[in-house]
């Protein structure tokens, strides 16, 4: 079978599948036909991912729009560094309104702008505490989980690291 262009971009690629067939010359191009300024905000069209930020592709390249734009405008993010938002709007891509931090500054950025999941049960601080309740391995995963009113597979994730991805920096 030949190759042509409706067999050869998977349509895994979402919500900007359709987008993937238009002829752009540039990332940036791309980036700037499918912004909308919105209160001095760029707000990319798109369904956010599941992290809440709006994912870009450009010939297979696939990223979050404020990642893209902050590499499209500002230049390259250093490894290990996160792109944090002045406005804290997920859907902003203003290179004007995104800045480069650390794992913690992404932290410390996030309680200081009081931004917490709803459905969330447990604090940041809490968190910790059950992973160094794990680690000491003086209780059971299901004392702690009686002592947190959480689940058991909760606090085993919360000691395999496989939960909080946004705090990573508080890995123990």
């Amino acid at each position: 079978m030949a190759l042509t262009h409706s067999n050869t971009i998977p349509k895994t690629y979402g919500m900007n599948y359709n987008l993937a067939y238009k002829k752009y010359g540039s990332m940036k191009e791309k980036l700037m036909d499918n912004v909308k300024v919105v209160n001095e905000c760029w707000e990319l069209d798109g369904k956010p991912g599941s992290h809440g930020y709006i994912p870009i592709t450009y010939k297979l390249y696939r990223n979050t729009s404020h990642r893209v734009s902050y590499e499209t405008f500002k230049g390259k993010i250093p490894k290990g560094s996160c792109v944090l938002h002045k406005c804290d709007n997920r859907k902003c891509c203003n290179p004007e309104h995104l800045f480069l931090g650390d794992k913690s500054d992404n932290i410390q950025d996030c309680i200081k702008k009081k931004r917490v999941n709803p459905k969330q049960k447990l604090t940041l601080e809490q968190t910790i505490e059950i992973k160094l309740l794990c680690l000491s391995g003086k209780y059971l995963h299901k004392e702690i989980s009686e002592m947190y009113k959480v689940s058991r597979p909760l606090v085993s994730y919360i000691n395999l690291g496989k939960t909080r991805k946004r705090f990573n920096a508080w890995r123990l």
